[in-house]
């Protein structure tokens, strides 16, 4: 049984409830009856939220990913297998700080990114997964110099912006019609 009910009660808005917890703290049976309601009442919201923190990363756009631990460590050789594990702490985005992977096409930068940013989200902060060029379009597609301010909070806010592909997109071009844009 939940060991604070009226806590819960109140937490969830069970207004009904909370005007009767007398009763309810008398009645063993609506004392058990509301504590599994309100255990279910948990599970589901808990639910949906994780959902909710997993769907707004963005990654189902980008394809599946293998999980980490499915991850083939004995290729590349060079890979740091303690220094990814040890980014899975979460670390960084507490203590603020941008981490960058660097490696040849296929090694599995995008796999650990989209592990990272999974783990993010399932542990509560706000994440987001998106390729170069599909940030650079969405930037570039807005002409005024204030929506391209929105746009910009948009990739500014999430605790964690995992941004991919940065090494495969020529910017000279993008960059001119940037410049241009803010004058």
């Amino acid at each position: 049984m939940l060991n604070d009910l009226e806590k819960y009660i109140k937490l969830y808005r069970f207004y009904g409830m909370l005007a009767n917890i007398g009763d309810i703290n008398t009645n063993k049976d609506l004392l058990k009856a509301a504590n599994t309601f309100l255990e279910w009442e948990i599970s589901e919201r808990s639910e949906r939220k994780l959902n909710s923190a997993i769907k707004s990363t963005k990654l189902k756009k980008y394809g599946s990913f293998d999980l980490l631990q499915d991850f083939d460590w004995n290729w590349p050789k060079k890979i740091d297998k303690e220094t990814i594990l040890e980014l899975c702490n979460l670390k960084f985005i507490k203590e603020h700080t941008n981490i960058v992977l660097i490696g040849s096409s296929g090694v599995g930068k995008t796999t650990i990114a989209k592990n990272i940013v999974h783990l993010a989200a399932c542990s509560g902060y706000s994440s987001v997964f998106v390729e170069a060029a599909d940030m650079l379009e969405d930037l570039l597609s807005e002409e005024l110099r204030g929506a391209i301010r929105l746009k910009l909070e948009k990739y500014s806010k999430p605790d964690l912006l995992a941004i991919d592909e940065v090494g495969y997109l020529s910017y000279k071009e993008k960059e001119e019609r940037l410049k241009s844009l803010k004058k």
